[in-house]
């Protein structure tokens, strides 16, 4: 990319269970708080993201698992997937931006935390975006949003004057945030071989790839043409 020329694509990126294994921490948690263990083949196989959804855990038992997530400091200690520092280094030497999307709630402990996975992690640190700031998004090369309903984040990237005129690469896991990128207008949405993912319909810009674990992150990255 010549000096001073304007990134061509921006990459939004969940971060639980895209790019760090929230599933496995969460399983053990829900054990120690809660004292009962869910079927481990049942909840990697679970038909629907939420566990709320497909009955694995009810409303107030899954809000004392998600606080005490945020209490414990659980963020800060989440394995990164394979794969998830040689796609961050590809999109930074191809010249591109990327935008971390999450749905985690926007305390200042969250942010903290989720800071401190990041130095941990050895991975760049990105500026935080306030929901109230989301039209600054394209400014830095490493940005984040904490958006409990990331639906208008999506739309602010598509349509904001700093990245409308850019290509929008997705990587999500959650179907209706897959289907909403699709109805905004994404030009490329990649989401994983998870069981929740296979209820999604295949559509030309929709891309499943192996799960994280299996190297998915790698195969993103093989896929852009991003080298790592």
């Amino acid at each position: 990319m010549a000096k001073n020329e304007e990134p061509k694509t921006i990459y939004v990126v969940d971060l639980d269970n895209v790019m760090c294994d929230l599933d496995s921490f969460f399983y053990k948690l829900v054990y120690v708080v809660l004292g009962r263990q869910l079927d481990y083949e049942e909840f990697i196989n679970r038909s629907t993201f939420s566990l709320e959804e497909c009955g694995m855990l009810d409303p107030a038992d899954l809000n004392r698992v998600i606080a005490a997530m945020e209490i414990l400091g659980g963020y800060t200690s989440l394995d990164v997937f394979p794969g998830a520092s040689e796609l961050i280094n590809g999109i930074s030497k191809d010249g591109s931006k990327l935008v971390y999307l999450t749905s985690r709630e926007p305390s200042n402990k969250v942010i903290k935390d989720t800071l401190e996975w990041f130095m941990r992690s050895k991975l760049a640190a990105p500026i935080v975006r306030s929901s109230l700031a989301i039209s600054e998004i394209g400014s830095s090369t490493f940005e984040i949003v904490f958006e409990i309903d990331k639906s208008e984040t999506l739309k602010t990237v598509k349509t904001g004057d700093k990245t409308k005129d850019m290509r929008i690469v997705y990587v999500e896991d959650d179907p209706q945030y897959v289907r909403m990128a699709g109805v905004v207008g994404v030009d490329k949405i990649y989401t994983f071989d998870y069981s929740y993912a296979r209820e999604l319909d295949p559509e030309d810009n929709i891309l499943m790839v192996e799960s994280p674990a299996a190297g998915g992150l790698l195969q993103i990255a093989e896929n852009e043409g991003l080298k790592i």
